[in-house]
């Protein structure tokens, strides 16, 4: 009795990591949230990751949330810090066929100020106030950002 094996070719195409969307940079006041979004496709499909100071950001980082779909992930940033996440956040995708590739975004965190009827202060999340006296603050220059501003007292 014969055996015949008979093998149907097939031909498996490998192909780097490409991005189908690239991370976007943004501006978030502190206290806020900041969302990035990363897809990238090859053969096989590549793995998504992300960084912070060159160093991978887990799930086991307090306020940081990565979350996995179809073809990429959503990293999210709660609450955002002015003084810790003010930088660039980078996605990269790899296969192990090619080099991985990455792409950067940087998150600018502008901090809230308050007048607290004496002078301007950085307030650790957003509020709205009013001012309790008059007051004229001019050239206000806080990371890279100057504007004027002038508080006023409104009565009933």
């Amino acid at each position: 009795m014969e055996l015949i094996l008979q093998f149907f070719p097939f031909l498996l195409l490998l192909g780097p990591p490409t991005f189908l969307v690239k991370p976007k940079s943004q501006t978030v006041k502190a206290g806020g949230i900041a969302t990035f979004f990363c897809s990238a496709s090859g053969s096989p499909p590549p793995h998504i990751y992300w960084r912070k100071n060159n160093k991978k950001i887990t799930q086991s980082q307090p306020r940081f949330f990565v979350t996995p779909y179809k073809n990429g992930t959503r990293l999210r940033i709660e609450p955002v810090r002015a003084g810790r996440d003010n930088m660039e956040f980078e996605c990269l995708a790899e296969n192990g066929v090619g080099d991985a590739v990455m792409a950067t975004a940087t998150l600018t965190v502008h901090e809230v100020l308050e007048w607290n009827g004496n002078r301007v202060m950085k307030r650790a999340s957003p509020s709205f106030y009013e001012a309790s006296s008059n007051a004229n603050v001019q050239a206000l220059t806080l990371e890279r950002v100057t504007f004027n501003l002038l508080l006023t007292k409104y009565s009933d």
